[in-house]
This record gives structure tokens, C-alpha cells and sequence, in this order.
């Protein structure tokens, strides 16, 4: 695209129409940009020296499990970017989980924002899992978290062309186009819970739930995160292009680009410090409790002995 650097002296109508047309459309996607001589892509260069952006949140004043829970995001109440209705479940952006609260109960759900995929992930009871000896709940992102084919669907966009060419929404696949200014689709790593065409269309493609799976194990006392694995994959369609050599034979299939596996698991001094220091504490109180109340209980029982004895 060198080019376009000099399309302004250039008399060929064509050529300036091509550049026009890139230039505007770099002004309005995030991942375009020109470098130097050089038109080039990258889906998170954006992010770069930057923050998640500004996140306003109950402090848990008047009651202790709205702690933490998102209010606005960027000063706003709802993602501008779904565009159904100011009603929509898709456009709310309060309501969800920012820090887990105590006491985890293992008939609850969670929703917690993720400013990649510019929305809120729900996160429900799998299993009990213990790390390192701890005891903890694990959490799971369910497996409809990207389904968006029914047409009712508010993250049902219609802005992208299946592998047969018709616009339409997906299985396990999330459109960010409105998102993230490019035709880029999101789903868990290795099309897990997508649609099988798309796991057969890529040699290699092997989706098992423990490695590719969002999940967030905490300790149910505290609320604290004991593992936690943040995974996500994007994708674009490529398609058969006549006349080009390089692409004439291309399978029409979905592409994954990348994935993202952001995991950690707390170990060493800090978890330490929450089973001795916290969860020993809790334990010394509540022994201490049951404690005191057999010593009263039995103070009472022998009052009335006394009392019934010397009447």
C-alpha cells in the first residue's frame, strides 16, 4: 500500500479511489493503521499502553454482596455497541460482578464483565474443586455464552458471512464487528461448544472442555479466586479469491487467528496466608462459638438442676 502515501499525486482515479476508501476506513477501526510505507493489521494493538477503561462501583455500604458490583462502565450504563434496543439485556452494563463477594454459595450464578468482547460472561456452579488442599467452588462459563442464532437475540448483528456466504448469526461464536471495528468473531479456544463445521473446517482443531473452558474456582468462606482461566479465540472467514494464484484454492472454512489463555492459580505465601491467617481465624472463631454455647447451654441445664433440686 505504499502507494497511498503518494495517491495525491497520483492522476489514476482508481488508485486515489482505493486509498480514500482505506484511509477512511483506518479512521474507523481500531486495528488498521498505517506504518510508515506500510498498511497494517492487528486486532489488540489498540491496547497498548492503555487501561480496561473506567469501571463505577457499589462500594457494599448497605448491603455486603453488592460490593464491587459494576454500576457504569465508561461513565455510561449500557455498550453502545449492541444495537438493539436501550433495553436490551445485551446493551446493560450494570449488574454484574467486578470482585467475587464471601460466602459463595453453590446455587448462584455470577455475571462478570470482559471489555475485550465488550460484554458480561455467566459464570455457573460445575463442580467442587480443591487446589493445593483448599477447598474451593468452581465456576464455569456456560456453553451457550455465544449462542446468538435466534433472530431475537440481542448480539444477533447479521454483519457476517458464513462459511456458505449468507449474513447470519452463530452457535458458539460471538460477532464482534460492531465490537471491535473488523469482521472478527470470538468464540473458546478450539470452537469448543461451536458448531461442529467449524471444528472440521481446521486441521488440528481438538476442543476439550478442561484445557479450553472459563472458569474461576473460589473459596467459598472468603470469595477469594484460587484458579481462575480466562479464554477466548478469534476468528475470521476466509474465503476463495478467482484470479489471484495464491487464494484461488482456498477452503472456504473459518480461521482461527489466535487464542488467549490468561490463567493463574494462587500458590506459595499467598495462599498461606489465606488458610492460616484467615481461614484458621475463622475457624478458631466459629470452634470458639460452638464452644461458648455448649458452655451456656450447660450452665442453663445445670441452673434448672439447681434450681428444680432446692425448691
Amino acid at each position: 500500500m505504499k502507494f497511498c502515501r503518494n495517491a495525491s499525486a497520483n492522476n489514476d482515479f482508481t488508485v486515489k479511489a482505493i486509498c480514500a476508501q482505506i484511509k477512511s476506513k483506518t479512521k474507523e477501526t481500531k486495528q488498521i493503521k498505517f506504518d510508515f510505507d506500510h498498511l497494517v493489521y492487528a486486532t489488540l494493538d489498540y491496547k497498548n499502553n492503555t487501561h480496561q477503561g473506567y469501571f463505577t462501583i457499589k462500594s457494599g455500604q448497605n448491603d455486603r454482596y453488592e460490593a464491587a458490583v459494576l454500576v457504569k462502565y465508561q461513565n455510561k450504563t449500557t455498550i453502545d455497541v449492541w444495537p438493539n434496543s436501550e433495553n436490551s439485556t445485551c446493551k446493560q452494563a450494570g449488574g454484574v460482578t467486578t470482585v467475587f463477594p464471601p460466602d459463595i454459595k453453590n446455587n448462584i450464578n455470577f455475571e462478570t464483565f470482559s471489555e475485550d468482547i465488550c460484554r458480561s460472561i455467566k459464570l455457573s456452579f460445575s463442580e467442587i474443586q480443591h487446589v493445593q488442599d483448599t477447598k474451593g467452588y468452581k465456576f464455569t462459563a456456560t456453553n451457550n455464552t455465544f449462542r446468538s442464532s435466534e433472530a431475537s437475540s440481542c448480539f444477533c448483528l447479521n454483519k457476517t458471512a458464513d462459511i456458505d456466504g449468507i449474513y447470519r448469526c452463530f452457535d458458539g461464536l460471538l460477532d464482534l464487528t460492531t465490537c471491535q471495528g473488523a469482521p472478527v468473531l470470538v468464540s473458546f479456544p478450539h470452537f469448543l461448544n461451536a458448531d461442529e463445521k467449524y471444528v472440521q473446517g481446521v486441521i488440528g482443531v481438538r476442543p476439550e472442555k478442561k484445557l479450553h473452558e472459563t472458569y474461576v474456582t473460589l473459596e467459598p468462606i472468603s470469595g477469594t479466586p484460587l484458579s481462575l482461566s480466562k479464554r477466548v479465540q478469534f476468528n475470521m472467514f476466509v474465503r476463495s479469491v478467482p484470479n489471484i494464484t495464491s487464494l484461488e484454492n482456498v477452503t472456504h472454512t473459518l480461521m482461527p487467528i489466535f487464542w488467549i489463555d490468561e490463567t493463574t492459580t494462587l500458590t506459595g505465601p499467598y495462599l498461606d496466608l489465606l488458610k492460616h491467617t484467615l481461614l484458621r481465624g475463622l475457624f478458631i472463631i466459629n470452634v470458639l462459638r460452638w464452644t461458648l454455647m455448649a458452655i451456656g447451654l450447660s450452665m442453663m441445664f445445670f441452673s434448672y438442676i439447681l434450681f428444680f433440686h432446692f425448691k
